[in-house]
């Protein structure tokens, strides 16, 4: 049965019997440990709620400069990340779930994304105009940026998690083939670069997650055609504080001057800014 997601027409979206595929064991087997989250407060939390719950006992960590205990908080909570978002998508479809995120991202009034594209766009007009979301996350905003403009292709990078595999599943079975052609999910430990060279990079609050942000950014830097634009969020302009997702324990100590003096340091030139956030977009010089 064809669905209509973004404007496109899908041949279903994805099913227990997908997530039960991707798992190799019951779906309700993998979501028991998570189960009594949703199904024991009164009334049920959402998501969010649960985890603003757990992470202030990690901003004590931080605040302490505990790095053991952050690192192992981070390990227990992907855990139990990849267990809710199990849970949630197997309410409904990962697909719709991902492309109205995706949809919401194209459309944002938000300065810096939106001008992300047109960037990118403003300088590289010859089809494919490669963009990498680097850290993609849930894929959202490197969707968001192929549904501008079919010209775009994007590499998607990022850790390979049983969410992201049901996705990815969930595209080769039900998307439209016009736009699965279109991206290429690189799996961290592999080279990005081999989807490049780069029009556009995304790290959206990644590098703060990073051991080594000066090498990374090197490496995003080698992969770019010159000109190409860089969109960037991380603590800039001290943002995000206690922010609790950014509480890895590489992000412990550094400040608003480390992330400005290395992205310049790497070879970017500031163009735009988000004036009331973390977002900057920068220019391979």
């Amino acid at each position: 049965m064809s669905i209509e997601i973004a404007g496109m027409a899908f041949s279903g979206d994805t099913t227990l019997a997908d997530w039960e595929e991707i798992l190799g064991e019951s779906y309700a087997s993998y979501i028991e440990p998570v189960r009594s989250k949703y199904d024991s407060p009164t009334p049920p939390k959402d998501r969010n709620d649960i985890f603003r719950d757990e992470f202030n006992q990690a901003v004590g960590y931080k605040d302490q400069r505990d790095t053991a205990a952050l690192t192992q908080f981070y390990s227990d909570r992907d855990s139990i990340f990849s267990r809710l978002l199990a849970f949630e998508c197997g309410q409904q479809g990962i697909l719709v779930n991902t492309f109205n995120a995706a949809v919401a991202t194209a459309n944002s009034p938000d300065g810096a994304r939106l001008n992300f594209s047109n960037h990118v766009l403003g300088r590289f007009t010859t089809a494919p105009v490669r963009v990498l979301d680097h850290g993609c996350g849930n894929c959202s905003f490197g969707l968001g940026v192929m549904l501008r403009d079919e010209r775009i292709h994007v590499t998607f990078y990022d850790s390979l998690t049983p969410s992201r595999r049901l996705f990815l599943h969930g595209l080769a079975k039900y998307a439209p083939t016009s736009f699965v052609d279109r991206l290429w999910f690189c799996e961290i430990g592999q080279d990005f670069e081999d989807g490049g060279p780069y029009a556009g990079v995304i790290s959206h609050e990644v590098l703060e997650h990073i051991e080594d942000p000066v090498g990374e950014l090197q490496r995003i830097n080698a992969s770019m055609l010159p000109g190409g634009v860089l969109y960037l969020s991380t603590f800039f302009n001290s943002c995000g504080g206690h922010d609790p997702s950014h509480l890895d324990e590489h992000d412990m100590f550094q400040d608003t001057a480390f992330w400005f003096k290395t992205v310049d340091d790497c070879g970017f030139r500031l163009l735009d800014r988000d004036p009331n956030g973390c977002e900057k977009i920068w220019e391979k010089v």
